[in-house]
């Protein structure tokens, strides 16, 4: 069996692109630290610079008689990027997870993003038919293992689940890394496979206790939680979470076995598999259509993130009434009550009459929740950037907005509810 650490450092290679076929990953890893252009290039991004580090404290050594075989890179079509290592017993595909959509020259990524929230529907995605399809047109002639980091880990295991008897056969191991689960039809399709001893000691899973993105769905197996070397009490420190230097102690089993994960990831875990995943069909497509539409638009990654927090906004309404001074402070926890207290006033609202609650709800329109949420974002985007010598007056004229258009929705609701009381009574 192969050490866990050389799937944690493959995973990670699998995020840098090849420069020669059959190169030793020793001399793929030197490559990669004297390639003055790719710093360069990326050395403005946090997460870039993090697994850069991750790939300087690499035990080189270990890794002169481990090989690049093969390299797929698809990433420009598909988005589906991986390599073949072989080793004197066995092949090992890492596929590469996500990419942040490329800050450079935004030529690629987009069909990572778009591929991922196909995920919810019921059918597998272009991406998991597409590695499957290359998987299983290769040639491999040895037993092989598979592994990645979220969505790569995703791959991997869907690949496993879903491959023919021959090749599962010749699989030895499959490691993910904070890796999204299966979605329950296809969990479900292939439940005689899955529930066998023999494919459930293929498989470990690893996961960081404070990610999110790999509670979503349904798990093949119990991971195992590892306990985090980050903080996780906003967006920031929750995305940073995911990526695999939140699990830097990791090498030489150094890291901390944890028996859960912490609050949030298991709040998320509960709205996707409980709730989202529940959603009409149609409404799920309808979503998925709105993200194809974002992604197909050429929008930056700055850009979507707005389009991101908008929706976060109108479908949850947790930021509509948040001052300067809250957004810039606020908690996971604070999130949560105020969720809470969301899911109480519906309660309440189910028992007052159904057309008043109607009209009350529809004098909060889209025009609203795009004025609210837009000066909110503004604000945020001058506190991280600080982009202004005058940010203090430009977010005091944001709040402003703000106050101003939930006094105009609070005066027309408070009209519309006393109207219909009055022909309530009557």
């Amino acid at each position: 069996m192969i050490q866990e650490e050389i799937f944690f450092d493959l995973s990670l290679l699998s995020y840098f692109n090849c420069y020669q076929l059959g190169n030793s990953v020793y001399e793929f890893i030197e490559e990669i630290l004297n390639d003055e252009k790719l710093y360069h290039d990326y050395e403005s991004l946090d997460y870039f610079l993090m697994n850069l580090e991750l790939v300087k404290n690499i035990d080189k050594e270990k890794y002169k008689d481990i090989y690049i075989r093969n390299y797929v890179d698809d990433n420009a079509k598909s988005g589906v990027v991986f390599y073949v290592f072989e080793t004197k017993e066995q092949l090992i595909f890492a596929f590469r997870g996500s990419e942040p959509l490329d800050d450079i020259d935004h030529t690629t990524a987009w069909q990572d993003w778009s591929d991922n929230f196909r995920m919810f529907l019921p059918e597998p995605t272009y991406q998991q038919i597409y590695t499957l399809h290359l998987l299983q047109s290769m040639k491999i002639d040895k037993p092989f293992s598979m592994t990645g980091h979220s969505k790569g880990g995703n791959l991997a295991l869907y690949c496993a689940l879903t491959m023919r008897q021959d090749l599962l056969n010749q699989l030895q191991q499959v490691v993910s890394f904070n890796a999204p689960g299966i979605t329950k039809e296809i969990f479900e399709l292939y439940k005689d496979r899955r529930e066998t001893i023999e494919f459930q000691n293929k498989l470990t899973i690893f996961e960081n206790e404070n990610d999110c993105v790999s509670s979503f769905f349904e798990h093949l197996k119990e991971p195992i939680y590892i306990q985090s070397s980050l903080s996780c009490n906003n967006l920031e420190q929750l995305y940073h979470n995911h990526n695999l230097y939140g699990m830097k102690d990791f090498r030489n089993h150094e890291y901390q076995i944890v028996n859960k994960k912490t609050a949030v990831p298991m709040a998320i875990y509960y709205f996707i598999n409980n709730f989202f995943v529940n959603l009409k069909a149609s409404h799920l497509q309808n979503l998925v259509t709105r993200m194809d539409d974002y992604f197909d638009s050429d929008l930056s990654m700055f850009e979507l993130y707005r389009v991101f927090i908008y929706h976060i906004s109108k479908y949850t309404n947790l930021f509509e009434d948040i001052d300067y001074e809250e957004v810039k402070t606020i908690t996971f926890q604070d999130l949560i009550e105020r969720r809470k207290s969301k899911v109480i006033l519906d309660k309440v609202k189910q028992i007052q009459p159904k057309d008043a609650i109607k009209k009350a709800v529809d004098a909060v329109n889209d025009i609203d929740i795009h004025k609210i949420t837009h000066a909110v974002i503004n604000n945020y985007e001058l506190l991280v950037n600080k982009t202004s010598q005058n940010i203090q007056d430009l977010i005091a004229q944001n709040n402003d907005m703000i106050r101003h258009t939930i006094e105009e929705i609070r005066q027309r609701t408070k009209r519309v509810g006393t109207a219909d009381k009055e022909d309530y009574l009557h």
